[in-house]
């Protein structure tokens, strides 16, 4: 069981890679058709679906590529610091949505595919709860 949630990230292969890439896909994918089901009455920007699929992908890509040099790592914080997103949120759940990718990203970046399938299972699981209970409709009196 523990061979299925870690996969060994010492020595990657090309095997190793393509799982992740692979499952990465399917998880970011998984994300995106839950966006689009939650939306579907009131509407979604399909970009925003589009870079929820693939998100996941480019943040495992970088993790793998700077997991074993520090010096890569730090150089990668000092450019995201850099960067900046001129774009506004229309919706404060959107946040949660990336968020979440990047979770997922992370997760089968450093080798941990079960454990990023559960985490998206979960987190899913969880957005349906919230929109079957409609508590995103529930408005504050004050």
């Amino acid at each position: 069981m523990e061979s299925f949630l870690k996969l060994p990230m010492t020595n990657i292969t090309y095997t190793t890679v393509i799982i992740i890439l692979i499952s990465t896909t399917i998880l970011g994918m998984l994300l995106s058709l839950a966006l689009a089901f939650i939306r579907r009455k009131e509407g979604y920007d399909r970009s925003f679906v589009v870079t929820l699929m693939l998100l996941p992908l480019i943040i495992a890509i970088i993790i793998m590529l700077v997991s074993d040099n520090v010096a890569r790592a730090f150089s990668l914080a000092g450019v995201f610091t850099l960067v900046r997103f001129r774009t506004t949120v229309s919706d404060t759940k959107d946040i949660t949505f990336v968020f979440s990718t990047v979770a997922i990203g992370l997760s089968t970046g450093m080798g941990y595919i079960g454990y990023a399938m559960i985490i998206t299972a979960f987190i899913i699981l969880v957005l349906l709860i919230i929109h079957i209970l409609k508590l995103e409709d529930i408005k504050d009196n004050h």
